[in-house]
């Protein structure tokens, strides 16, 4: 086996290890579903950020939320169960 050979094995070999063992932590990131059953409210009430805590925890994520008091209004996340009729 020449130089070229081993150089052109050793690449390959590399690559492999790497696919085997470096891919699967990518694989890892995986989306999941959260649905917000774990939130509780009253009836007809929201959560729109306005005691100031920055956000709220649903099943272990984080979901941002900012409230703007002049304006009574938020950016980013909120629920509510209120109705329309």
């Amino acid at each position: 086996m020449n130089i070229k050979d081993f150089k052109s094995v050793l690449i390959v070999s590399v690559a492999i290890v790497l696919g085997v063992f470096v891919a699967p932590t990518k694989a890892a990131n995986i989306s999941r579903v959260v649905n917000f059953e774990d939130l509780t409210l009253g009836p007809e009430e929201f959560y729109n950020g306005s005691d100031g805590a920055g956000g709220f925890t649903s099943q272990d994520a984080f979901f941002y939320n900012s409230f703007n008091s002049t304006f009574g209004s938020w950016s980013g996340w909120s629920y509510s169960n209120t109705s329309f009729s």
